[in-house]
């Protein structure tokens, strides 16, 4: 088995903010971090940036805290897993399954999550930023106190999710499924198709 990485060893990111820009360091993964979470399935605090685990089975995994920037996580198996703290800025979730998994206060900043299966999760607090989420399955998801900017939840499945207390800016949504989901947030410029 051979692990891609699609980090080099220093990179930079260049974050936009109120404020101005700033230049952020990109680290690449740590081997041995990465050969913990295959071997163990244990790995909070992490380094994992931009590794590769394609269609990985990490069910029930602990990642809390880890840095999983630009990780490639395509069709990987997340289910029940422990990503709570998180920072998955510019991963590839793209038809991963992360049912019921616990993704309170992480921080998905320009992160892939087309098709993904997020039934049960629980995205408390999350800080979500220009994320896609088209096509997405969020039956029962739960984003209480989330922050959503620019996020693009068009075609996503949300019957039953719950958004009390949102903070939403800019998001484009499907109207039907905007209707069956449970919420009382603070909304404001709407994008619709």
């Amino acid at each position: 088995m051979m692990l891609r990485s699609r980090s080099v060893a220093c990179g930079v990111a260049i974050a936009v903010g109120m404020g101005g820009i700033a230049l952020l360091p990109i680290q690449a993964a740590e081997q041995s971090d990465v050969n913990r979470l295959l071997r163990t399935g244990q790995c909070p605090r992490c380094n994992l940036s931009g590794v590769n685990l394609y269609g990985k089975k990490l069910q029930g995994a602990n990642l809390q805290g880890a840095n999983l920037r630009q990780a490639d996580l395509w069709g990987a198996d997340l289910r029940q897993a422990n990503l709570q703290g998180a920072d998955l800025s510019e991963a590839e979730l793209y038809g991963t399954d992360l049912r019921q998994a616990n993704l309170q206060n992480t921080t998905l900043w320009g992160t892939d999550l087309v098709r993904a299966r997020l039934m049960g999760t629980d995205l408390r607090g999350a800080k979500i930023t220009s994320a896609n989420f088209r096509g997405a399955n969020l039956e029962g998801a739960d984003f209480r106190t989330a922050k959503l900017w620019g996020v693009n939840f068009y075609g996503s499945q949300w019957q039953d999710a719950n958004f009390d207390g949102v903070d939403i800016t800019s998001v484009n949504f499907d109207r039907e499924g905007w209707q069956r989901t449970t919420r009382q947030v603070e909304y404001r410029n709407p994008v619709a198709p």
